[in-house]
């Protein structure tokens, strides 16, 4: 265990803060001892010259303010046609590339909300890519509260708010 000291700059002045960091042997001494502490106040492992911080992950869920605001478009020619499925096409702002389809705006809705489990599941898959790329950063935060809630057996509808046609 070591203190590393972070310098703080504030309108009051500047000055230091000592965290406590661990080192992993430590830890893995006695890990339900640090997660204990992590569930009091984020905890710091030091492992090959960087440092990871434990939060967990309720913490980061209620962290991150997520709101998604579903709106529909209504294709005309297939509203009128009984041969197609995709009538109304829900999508959202925040993930760009996920959408929904059906008959009907419930069935596009439950659609959208499938896709949106799928989209996380491999961006969590494929975190390192995606995290990396620039396009995908605004996403990071979201998929880990998404997960976050699926986690622990929520439900991610109460964080989709509709929108108009």
């Amino acid at each position: 265990m070591y203190i590393m000291y972070i310098k703080i700059m504030s309108i009051q002045g500047d000055g230091t803060m000592a965290l406590i960091v661990k080192g992993v042997a430590e830890v893995r001494g006695n890990f339900s001892l640090f997660l204990d502490e992590a569930d009091e106040r984020p905890a710091f492992i030091s492992r090959r010259r960087k440092n990871y911080m434990v939060i967990p992950d309720h913490v980061i869920a209620e962290m991150v303010p997520l709101s998604i605001k579903v709106s529909y478009e209504v294709d005309e020619d297939a509203l009128n046609n009984p041969d197609i499925d995709g009538a109304y096409i829900a999508e959202c702002d925040v993930f760009r590339d996920v959408y929904g389809w059906g008959k009907t705006k419930e069935i596009a809705l439950e659609s959208f909300v499938e896709g949106l489990i799928g989209f996380c599941e491999v961006f969590y898959n494929d975190f390192e890519s995606f995290s990396k790329a620039p396009n995908r950063k605004n996403e990071i935060l979201p998929v880990i509260k998404i997960i976050s809630i699926l986690s622990r057996g929520g439900n991610i509808r109460e964080l989709i708010k509709e929108g108009s046609i």
